[in-house]
């Protein structure tokens, strides 16, 4: 080790050289570690404001169902019949949301295999939403 040293210095230039990179390589890993925290945290916010925003468009579905609303062809809760309905909401952040929804006619009890009448059978409401 003495030979390597410089009699007037402290190191070799190949130690303070091995030195620097070992720094800049500790530093870069912890900048690195450090910026993907916000990302993440960011992502899964608007994963869950998402996740509410649709919650918030079922349960405007589910209150407004009426024995008109039940039969009005035109209305959010006729059968769409393979073809998506689409809408866009905003959510409290201000990022807007599209949400995509299917409604189906349920024809027969999955249980027992009957029938239900055409007047009164239950519907299923598919929900995507884009965030």
């Amino acid at each position: 080790m003495k030979a390597l040293r410089n009699q007037k210095g402290f190191a070799s230039f190949v130690e303070v050289v091995v030195t620097a990179v070992i720094f800049v390589l500790a530093a870069a890993g912890i900048l690195a570690s450090l910026s993907m925290i916000q990302p993440q945290g960011t992502e899964s916010t608007e994963k869950l404001e998402a996740a509410y925003m649709a919650k918030g468009f079922l349960e405007e579905l589910r209150t407004s169902v009426t024995a008109d609303s039940w039969a009005d062809t035109s209305g959010d809760l006729w059968p769409t019949g393979g073809t998506p309905k689409t809408t866009t909401v905003t959510g409290p952040s201000g990022k807007s949301y599209t949400i995509t929804y299917e409604v189906t006619e349920i024809t027969a009890n999955p249980d027992s295999g009957n029938a239900y009448p055409a007047d009164i059978r239950p519907r299923r409401v598919d929900v995507s939403i884009d965030y």
